[in-house]
């Protein structure tokens, strides 16, 4: 595909290093189109125009814009297509989930050159690992721009696996996962020398200051029914060789939510380990 006299290649993205270096071996267009996300994508002419419009203007590496999702036909057969707006990059933002849409458009000279650079292979991390990269090569995030423009449609292709939701690092399937991007985000930290010591300063207490605990976990939930059961017994099941509880902040949830921290603060052996608190003010909606 070519657009203002630049060219674009479409690849799909498997989630490993060895599939960005295949990508970057056999790419040879300006521009590197993508796909996150297994979706049949609707992508306009004048919206490529655009895309790479701005690519020039700004000399981005990366670039992503919000998009429209067209849902499955109801049972009367209407469809239905809803804005999936999203938010800029910013500057220290981490997250290996920050959501760029379904799929991005890279410059193929950065891309190349942050691929080169990747000395692990990955089995799910190879775009957080990119992204992460990209931001190196100069610019820092500012060199990943959103336009804030609807400039494309997609419909999901049925996978037959619901959402993994907000909270899937509690399933113990995704842990090799997790591991993998705190050792990507860990390695990103270390060579900007970012990366805070792992031996902390000990800190001496006056001997009349007596703790039953040495640490807390706090969790802040507001409307988490489904998945806070599930946090805090993992939170509960961590082996440490001295005492901690877990705080559970309820911020006046209404779904249910409150009744589950009861029961499981309720049972004998979550006796002073999990402490349920309900703040005095309404409206934080934390959580």
């Amino acid at each position: 595909m070519k657009n203002n006299g630049l060219s674009v290649e479409k690849f799909f993205l498997d989630g490993t290093v060895q599939g960005l270096k295949t990508i970057a071996a056999g790419a040879v267009s300006d521009f590197i189109m993508l796909y996150l996300r297994d979706v049949r994508a609707d992508f306009p002419e004048e919206s490529m125009r655009r895309m790479l419009s701005v690519a020039e203007d700004t000399g981005a590496s990366m670039l992503y814009s919000d998009y429209k999702e067209r849902l499955s036909p109801d049972a009367d057969g209407r469809e239905k297509i809803i804005p999936c707006p999203l938010i800029d990059l910013q500057e220290g933002a981490l997250r290996d989930d920050f959501d760029f849409g379904p799929l991005v458009v890279v410059r193929r000279s950065a891309f190349v050159r942050a691929v080169s650079l990747m000395d692990t292979d990955y089995s799910y991390g190879a775009f957080y690992e990119l992204r992460l990269r990209l931001s190196e090569q100069g610019g820092g995030c500012s060199s990943i721009i959103r336009i804030a423009e609807y400039l494309y449609t997609v419909e999901e292709r049925p996978s037959g696996q619901a959402s993994a939701g907000q909270f899937a690092y509690v399933d113990a399937r995704n842990r090799e996962r997790q591991v993998e991007m705190e050792k990507i985000c860990t390695a990103y930290l270390g060579r900007l020398g970012a990366l805070v010591p792992g031996k902390a300063e000990k800190v001496d207490f006056e001997p009349s200051e007596k703790f039953l605990v040495e640490a807390s976990v706090i969790i802040p939930v507001y409307n988490r029914a489904k998945t806070i059961a599930d946090s805090i017994r993992s939170a509960l099941s961590q082996k440490t060789d001295f005492a901690y509880n877990v705080i559970v902040v309820d911020n006046y949830s209404d779904d249910g939510t409150s009744e589950a921290i009861e029961r499981i603060a309720s049972l004998p052996e979550n006796s002073g380990r999990l402490v349920h608190l309900v703040p005095s003010r309404r409206g934080h909606g934390i959580g």
